[in-house]
């Protein structure tokens, strides 16, 4: 990728300078690893006393679909 950056520096146009940023961030996109910086755990209890409880579901969205 320093390669690429160095090589960007180097193009004069925009029109082709955005280009090859564009190609180098698929690039980043498509080798970047997953790094999980909160590890959150929540809980939920179940009552006959409780009625009409739905739990949030921002508690079960998973950043990564591909884990699931």
């Amino acid at each position: 990728m320093d390669a690429d950056i160095k090589k960007i520096y180097g193009v004069q146009g925009q029109a082709e300078r955005f280009k090859l940023y564009a190609t180098l961030a698929e690039k980043i996109q498509k080798e970047a690893i997953n790094v999980f910086l909160i590890h959150e755990t929540s809980y939920d209890a179940v009552s006959t006393k409780v009625k009409n409880y739905k739990p949030h579901f921002i508690n079960y969205y998973t950043v990564t679909p591909a884990l699931e």
